[in-house]
């Protein structure tokens, strides 16, 4: 009968080992998908800033046309 002993607290403990490494891993979990929704949140808004980035590139673009060649920078002054 006190064979019996062991084996008890042997399984019991694995058990409670089982539940704290669930709850673990639940955890690190949440965290992981946290992290990626950051990361997603963070990409879009690169790509966003990326665009506008082209945009505001393609209107300076625009005026330099409109406005003609810019006077050469190191000429004498009057």
């Amino acid at each position: 009968f006190a064979r019996e002993e062991p084996v008890t607290w042997c399984v019991s403990g694995l058990r409670a080992e089982v539940l704290r490494l669930t709850a673990e891993l639940q955890e690190a979990t949440r965290a992981q998908e946290q992290a990626a929704r950051c990361g997603l949140a963070l990409l879009e808004e690169n790509g966003e800033l990326r665009q506008r980035c082209r945009d505001l590139e393609g209107q300076l673009e625009a005026l330099s046309r409109e406005e003609g060649p810019a006077p050469a920078q190191g000429g004498p002054r009057r």
